[in-house]
């Protein structure tokens, strides 16, 4: 989980940039969106290329497995001629597979974990926010844990006047947390309403 936080720690840089020029957190995850698709692009076109060359493959190996059915290596000798006289890799799409992985589940971390990732307030003020919340009572018991950072965007208007009695955060923090938090309204939903 470690590695994809910090890949949403990285992504919410970017992230920030978007909302600091549209101040609206849905927009900003739109056009990051656009970002990696338009990134991803050419790794998209490499698979489908790879995808192709191995339909291509897969055809003439079948020719192959007949004919060499009781000649296992002088098979795989052929199977590999094949693949060099086709400029295909057996796992040729493989990696371009798994790189979008770590790119959407950073992308998550940085959406569920917006203060630290987005925002990017110190960890031991949103510490301080987790134990102020799991402690005070009323909000103790509906306090969701997996999505603390979201919970505390979802309530700040209610909780600033706590926040600030206790220190919490600092007023910079503060400043920068109730600004951020009225900036999940996006074509008439609420973004912090479902995580």
């Amino acid at each position: 989980m470690q590695i994809f936080n910090f890949f949403g720690s990285i992504f919410g840089y970017v992230l920030w940039a978007f909302y600091f020029v549209v101040r609206n957190y849905g927009v900003a995850i739109l056009l990051f969106t656009i970002l990696v698709k338009a990134v991803l692009f050419p790794l998209s076109i490499k698979q489908q290329r790879s995808m192709a060359a191995s339909g291509k493959v897969a055809e003439k190996q079948k020719i192959l497995a007949e004919r060499y059915k009781n000649d296992k290596q002088k098979y795989q000798e052929e199977v590999q001629k094949l693949y060099a006289q086709e400029g295909a890799s057996p796992t040729g799409g493989c990696l371009v597979t798994l790189i979008p992985f770590p790119i959407m589940m950073g992308l998550y971390y940085t959406v569920i974990n917006p203060l630290s990732n987005a925002v990017h307030i110190a960890s031991d003020s949103i510490n301080r926010a987790t134990l102020f919340l799991a402690q005070m009572p009323g909000i103790s018991s509906t306090f969701s844990t997996r999505f603390t950072e979201m919970e505390i965007m979802r309530n700040f208007d209610t909780l600033a006047p706590y926040f600030r009695q206790y220190q919490v955060f600092s007023e910079a923090e503060m400043q920068t947390i109730g600004d951020f938090s009225h900036s999940f309204q996006f074509l008439g939903l609420n973004l912090l309403d479902t995580p």
